[in-house]
């Protein structure tokens, strides 16, 4: 967020390898052949990788209902390991309140303000989910607002395109010093 791009990557590399480690270990732990080989373990991993996943939809999609003052289902898509929102829902509220259609830039603002506002509602309930589902006064849970983009196209899981405007809490236009002010994300699609 300070801009400086060789520590950002420096950080973004040493966090993928641990999780390329603890998913290696994972599925180790599943292994016959692998020496501390443990069934029991390396389901309660998935069950309890699962439950997070869940518990962050349901958050989710109680902000929006708490917004909207709409019961409905707010997750545009999952994936092992993330949750899709949409803030068209906020956007539109807004635009009928104001009585006008917002700028392009207003829903870029509101899109990504609206994400980190979830985000933060989110992570305010690990506490309570750690202490009753995993019975734990003590965690590391902590969502991240992973991209923020202004529109996608989902096919199927594992297979989408987003335009992202932002990539880690940074807008890409300030990580290229307005040079690109979007990129491509393409998850298993030929392009």
């Amino acid at each position: 967020k300070e801009g400086n791009a060789d520590m950002s990557k420096f950080f973004d590399s040493r966090q993928h390898t641990m999780k390329i480690v603890n998913n290696s270990l994972y599925g180790a732990l599943g292994a016959p052949g692998f020496r501390f080989h443990d069934l029991d373990n390396a389901e309660s991993i998935t069950l309890t990788g699962q439950q997070v996943i869940r518990h962050a939809m349901m958050k989710g999609n109680e902000w929006f209902t708490k917004q909207t003052g709409v019961d409905k289902e707010y997750v545009i898509y999952v994936d092992t390991d993330s949750n899709y929102f949409s803030a068209k829902p906020i956007i539109d509220l807004m635009e009928s309140k104001m009585g006008k259609e917002m700028t392009k830039q207003e829903k870029i603002d509101v899109t990504y303000k609206t994400s980190q506002v979830v985000e933060n509602y989110i992570n305010a309930s690990w506490d309570e989910f750690c202490k009753h589902y995993l019975n734990s006064d003590k965690h590391f849970l902590n969502i991240k607002q992973e991209y923020v983009s202004e529109s996608g196209l989902w096919i199927a899981k594992k297979r989408y395109a987003q335009k992202i405007i932002s990539e880690k809490g940074v807008l890409i236009s300030q990580m290229t010093n307005g040079a690109k002010e979007w990129k491509l994300d393409v998850k298993g699609m030929d392009v």
